[in-house]
């Protein structure tokens, strides 16, 4: 065997290997180099619109890796927004919200890229959502697997209600589970007698049995899982006024067990 002959077999399973690796990246719509993105933009809103409106692809090799061809392309419109907010507005660009995982995952970090980003700046306060968006449906290579990221403007005015509206959320559910803790408090003090119904704060029912001082021997009849801790003592739902079963589903039970008269408080309920 000649040594040109022997150069050209050696030769070729480096040239299947290029190739492979050329299909890899160009046929599942990725990007073949860095990504350019301008940001000779008057507004951060004009640079948003023009240059992430219109989702790229990514592609994911696996639960932490991103496809080279498409890394620069994900990493995109981070690098851009904070670079114009940065070096442009000479601002602070943070994060304020953590994105989507891609089907629970988070190839290279992606989540720590996408969500929502705040930029402070002498001149301006605005914020950005980077986007991501499975891809269902077929794609150029069978099997390929990824999502297309783009980024949208996002109005403060619209920022600043969501998040008022979540802290009146937080409130009222801190007002509700402090009214729930009162309720209990106050029918576990009640002086209990055998055949009275009773219930736990963890939805667990019964009749008492038998009362011997701080202590009470209640027939267990099952436990309400369905429904939120503290349930039978919550006055704020309206279906437990009157313990109506077709609005609860319970898991039976027959047992009898000694407990502190503390920990049962007087509830209603028809099994």
């Amino acid at each position: 065997m000649t040594r040109k002959t022997m150069k050209k077999i050696l030769l070729k399973p480096s040239a299947a290997l290029l190739s492979s690796t050329l299909l890899a990246g160009c046929g599942v719509m990725g990007s073949l180099g860095p990504s350019s993105h301008s940001i000779n933009y008057d507004t951060p809103q004009a640079l948003i619109e023009g240059e992430f409106s219109e989702g790229q692809w990514v592609d994911v090799l696996s639960s932490e890796h991103l496809n080279p061809f498409s890394r620069d392309e994900a990493q995109a419109p981070y690098e851009t927004l904070k670079k114009y907010c940065e070096e442009v507005q000479e601002g602070n660009f943070s994060q304020k919200e953590q994105g989507n995982p891609f089907y629970g995952q988070n190839p290279e970090n992606i989540k720590q890229k996408t969500g929502l980003f705040e930029c402070i700046s002498s001149q301006d306060i605005w914020y950005a959502r980077i986007n991501t968006r499975i891809h269902k449906g077929p794609t150029r290579v069978e099997g390929a697997q990824g999502f297309y990221i783009s980024a949208s403007y996002v109005e403060p005015q619209a920022v600043a209600k969501k998040w008022a509206d979540e802290k009146q959320k937080e409130l009222k559910e801190f007002q509700r589970k402090e009214a729930v803790r009162k309720a209990f408090s106050f029918a576990a003090s009640v002086d209990k007698k055998s055949g009275q119904k009773v219930c736990t704060i963890s939805n667990d029912i019964g009749v008492i049995d038998k009362v011997v001082g701080n202590k009470i021997k209640v027939h267990v009849q099952g436990r309400v899982d369905s429904k939120p801790r503290g349930y039978f003592f919550d006055r704020s739902r309206l279906d437990n006024i009157n313990g109506n079963t077709n609005l609860w589903s319970y898991r039976k039970k027959d047992e009898y067990i000694w407990s502190d008269s503390a920990a049962w408080g007087q509830c209603n309920f028809e099994l």
